[in-house]
């Protein structure tokens, strides 16, 4: 689904399966913490880490462009893109710390979702082949070669309506 003008789609990296349209988050279990894409910003949202002080409506702590955050237990890259449209790529994650590992998290992008000629095209199966050429450039050892190598299989493969 878009929102407005903007289209978000990504992959869980906890089931290895698409988000459902427009709702690009997870949330950490142990922490709290959300990571979340509405359109093209990447948010970070925590009520507990939230103050008044804060730049942005409760519960966000923090906002990322383009760049690594890491928050609680949460880790963050983004990276912004302007051409051919207006993006962001992200890849959001947690690995748990317990007797079993678990990895949880994203991997998913915010885009415009207009042509230059004006026609709505939302995400296209050029923009996942070059989120997943990104991915495939982040250093993620700490993820597993398994579970990469399956992510980039689903990034690149057919568009589920």
């Amino acid at each position: 689904m878009a929102g407005s003008n903007w289209e978000q789609w990504g992959v869980d990296l906890a089931t290895l399966k698409p988000h459902p349209w427009g709702n690009v988050a997870f949330t950490s279990a142990a922490s709290g913490v959300t990571v979340e894409i509405y359109k093209n910003q990447v948010s970070v949202l925590h009520p507990q880490g939230w103050t008044p002080a804060s730049h942005w409506i409760e519960p966000i702590v923090a906002k990322v462009q383009h760049g690594d955050l890491d928050y609680q237990d949460v880790s963050l890259i983004v990276h912004e893109l302007e051409v051919p449209r207006p993006a962001r790529f992200a890849f959001a994650y947690c690995v748990s710390r317990g007797d079993a590992r678990v990895v949880s998290g994203f991997a998913g992008l915010g885009i415009y979702g207009f042509a230059e000629n004006g026609d709505w095209v939302g995400v296209t199966d050029h923009d996942r082949a070059r989120l997943a050429d990104w991915v495939e450039q982040l250093d993620r050892g700490d993820l597993g070669t398994d579970l990469l190598t399956q992510l980039d299989q689903i990034l690149r493969g057919p568009l589920a309506p």
